[in-house]
C-alpha cells in the first residue's frame, strides 16, 4: 500500500482559479490527497458509482465511501469495503466505476473515471487490515450481510458490539468480511463553478502520461 503524503502547506486547496492546466492538474491532486488526510474534507467522502447486477443489472448504484489512499505516481484511489457489500460483486462483473468528489468551499466537482480491482485475503488486504483502527474494524464485525432484510432497525452487529470497539483479538473476527479496493485513474473532469464564469478541464491518461484539455462547462 502507498504511504498517504503528511498534511502539509503544499497539499492546500489553491485560492486562486487555476489558469492553466498544469495549474488544475496540481490543483486535482492536492484535494484528493487532503481528502485522506483530513477526514473533515469533503474529498474525504466521495460518491462511488457501479453499475448493478442481479435484479439491478444495468442500473447506476451509488453510495459513499471513505477514501483511505491516493498514489498519484500509480494514478490509483483506495478505500475499504465488506467484502459481502453489493459492490464488490459489481467490480467483479464490470470494474468500469465513477467517484464523484465535491466540495462546497471551493465550489469544486470532481468526476473520476476508473477500473477497480477488489483485494481480498491478499498481502494488499492484509497491509490495508493491518493499518486500520480497533473503531472502523468493528464494522465488519457484522453477522448479517449489508442489504440483508430485516424485520427492524438492525446495526447488523452481533449484540453488545455497537457500544464498544473491540480489542486487538477480539477485532480478527472481521478479518474475513474486510477488503480493500484500489481504483486505477484512467480519466478526471473537473468543474470549477464561479459567478464570474465556470472552468472546466479533462485529465485523461493515454499510455505514459495525461492529456489535458479545457472544455465548455
Amino acid at each position: 500500500m502507498p504511504q498517504t503524503d503528511p498534511l502539509a502547506p503544499s497539499l492546500a486547496p489553491i485560492d486562486a482559479t487555476p489558469q492553466s492546466l498544469a495549474e488544475v492538474e496540481t490543483l486535482v491532486w492536492s484535494m484528493l490527497k487532503l481528502g485522506v488526510v483530513d477526514r473533515r474534507n469533503q474529498f474525504h467522502t466521495p460518491t462511488f458509482v457501479t453499475l448493478g447486477v442481479g435484479d439491478y443489472a444495468g442500473l447506476p448504484q451509488a453510495r459513499v465511501v471513505v477514501l483511505r489512499g491516493v498514489d498519484r505516481t500509480a494514478r490509483q484511489l483506495h478505500f475499504h469495503t465488506d467484502y459481502r457489500a453489493s459492490k464488490v460483486a459489481e467490480l467483479a462483473a464490470n470494474p468500469d466505476s465513477v467517484f464523484v468528489f465535491y466540495d462546497p468551499d471551493s465550489r469544486m466537482q470532481l468526476r473520476v473515471h476508473s477500473r477497480a480491482r477488489v483485494h481480498y485475503q491478499d498481502e494488499v488486504a492484509q497491509a490495508a487490515w493491518d493499518a486500520t483502527r480497533l473503531f472502523s474494524r468493528r464494522c465488519y464485525l457484522a453477522n448479517i450481510a449489508s442489504g440483508s432484510p430485516s424485520d427492524r432497525p438492525v446495526s447488523g452487529l452481533p449484540d453488545g458490539w455497537e457500544r464498544r470497539n473491540p480489542n486487538e483479538a477480539e477485532s480478527l473476527a472481521g478479518w474475513p468480511n474486510f477488503c480493500t479496493v484500489i481504483a486505477e485513474i484512467v480519466e478526471m473532469d473537473w468543474l470549477l463553478l464561479e459567478a464570474s464564469g465556470q472552468r472546466r478541464a479533462r485529465l485523461k491518461w493515454h499510455g505514459t502520461a495525461w492529456q489535458s484539455s479545457w472544455l465548455a462547462p
